[in-house]
Protein backbone atom coordinates (compact mmCIF):
# COMPACT_ATOMS: atom_id res chain seq x y z
CA UNK A 1 0.00 0.00 0.00
CA UNK A 2 1.14 3.28 -1.02
CA UNK A 3 0.39 6.75 0.71
CA UNK A 4 0.24 9.54 -1.02
CA UNK A 5 -0.16 12.85 0.87
CA UNK A 6 2.67 15.27 -0.56
CA UNK A 7 -0.51 17.33 -1.68
CA UNK A 8 -2.26 17.99 1.48
CA UNK A 9 -2.20 21.29 3.11
CA UNK A 10 -0.70 21.94 6.80
CA UNK A 11 -4.24 21.87 7.68
CA UNK A 12 -5.31 19.02 5.81
CA UNK A 13 -2.21 17.11 6.95
CA UNK A 14 -3.15 18.14 10.56
CA UNK A 15 -6.49 16.83 10.56
CA UNK A 16 -5.90 13.16 8.62
CA UNK A 17 -3.17 12.78 11.34
CA UNK A 18 -5.93 13.48 14.18
CA UNK A 19 -8.66 12.01 12.37
CA UNK A 20 -6.39 8.57 12.11
CA UNK A 21 -5.38 8.77 15.65
CA UNK A 22 -8.84 9.04 16.90
CA UNK A 23 -10.05 6.41 15.01
CA UNK A 24 -7.19 4.41 16.07
CA UNK A 25 -6.32 3.65 12.52
CA UNK A 26 -3.13 5.49 12.50
CA UNK A 27 -0.86 2.49 10.74
CA UNK A 28 3.01 2.67 10.75
CA UNK A 29 2.77 3.13 6.89
CA UNK A 30 0.25 5.87 7.34
CA UNK A 31 2.12 7.68 9.79
CA UNK A 32 5.46 7.82 7.85
CA UNK A 33 3.78 9.15 5.45
CA UNK A 34 2.38 11.92 7.17
CA UNK A 35 4.70 12.83 9.06
CA UNK A 36 7.30 13.16 5.47
CA UNK A 37 4.76 15.41 4.30
CA UNK A 38 4.50 17.37 7.74
CA UNK A 39 8.28 17.91 7.60
CA UNK A 40 8.18 19.25 4.30
CA UNK A 41 5.88 21.62 4.71
CA UNK A 42 6.45 22.19 8.96
CA UNK A 43 7.30 26.03 7.78
CA UNK A 44 3.96 26.67 6.93
CA UNK A 45 2.38 25.14 10.39
CA UNK A 46 0.60 27.39 12.62
CA UNK A 47 -0.23 26.73 15.92
CA UNK A 48 -3.10 24.64 15.55
CA UNK A 49 -1.58 22.29 13.07
CA UNK A 50 1.35 21.82 15.31
CA UNK A 51 -0.48 20.69 18.71
CA UNK A 52 -2.92 18.67 16.58
CA UNK A 53 -0.21 16.61 14.75
CA UNK A 54 1.93 16.42 17.68
CA UNK A 55 -1.35 15.67 19.96
CA UNK A 56 -2.20 12.64 16.87
CA UNK A 57 1.22 11.08 16.80
CA UNK A 58 1.74 10.71 20.81
CA UNK A 59 -1.81 9.71 20.78
CA UNK A 60 -1.22 6.67 18.12
CA UNK A 61 1.76 5.49 20.12
CA UNK A 62 3.28 2.37 19.17
CA UNK A 63 2.15 3.09 15.44
CA UNK A 64 4.60 6.09 15.24
CA UNK A 65 7.66 5.27 17.14
CA UNK A 66 9.43 6.36 14.52
CA UNK A 67 7.81 9.17 14.45
CA UNK A 68 11.02 11.17 17.29
CA UNK A 69 12.39 13.42 14.50
CA UNK A 70 8.97 14.61 13.82
CA UNK A 71 8.29 15.20 17.02
CA UNK A 72 11.53 16.67 17.41
CA UNK A 73 10.87 19.55 13.98
CA UNK A 74 7.73 20.01 15.66
CA UNK A 75 9.66 21.19 18.97
CA UNK A 76 12.01 23.69 17.51
CA UNK A 77 9.17 25.24 15.09
CA UNK A 78 6.82 25.57 17.99
CA UNK A 79 9.30 27.68 20.28
CA UNK A 80 9.49 30.68 17.86
CA UNK A 81 5.75 30.94 18.00
CA UNK A 82 4.96 30.29 21.92
CA UNK A 83 3.57 33.28 22.46
CA UNK A 84 0.98 32.83 19.66
CA UNK A 85 -0.49 29.41 21.12
CA UNK A 86 -3.86 29.68 22.76
CA UNK A 87 -4.55 27.73 25.85
CA UNK A 88 -6.25 24.40 24.37
CA UNK A 89 -3.16 24.05 22.13
CA UNK A 90 -0.48 24.34 24.66
CA UNK A 91 -2.39 21.52 26.63
CA UNK A 92 -2.22 19.38 23.64
CA UNK A 93 1.30 20.22 23.01
CA UNK A 94 2.66 19.61 26.87
CA UNK A 95 -0.08 16.40 26.71
CA UNK A 96 1.82 14.64 23.42
CA UNK A 97 5.01 15.92 24.88
CA UNK A 98 4.32 14.49 28.31
CA UNK A 99 3.04 11.07 26.50
CA UNK A 100 5.32 10.72 23.81
CA UNK A 101 8.48 11.37 25.93
CA UNK A 102 11.62 12.35 23.79
CA UNK A 103 12.27 16.40 22.85
CA UNK A 104 10.13 19.05 24.56
CA UNK A 105 9.59 22.57 23.11
CA UNK A 106 12.11 24.62 25.19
Amino acid sequence: VRVRCGGFKPQELAAAASGFARAQALSPALAAALADATLAKLPSFGPTELANTAWAHARAGQATKGSAPLMAAIAAAAAPMASDFKPPELTMLAWAYGSAGGPRPP
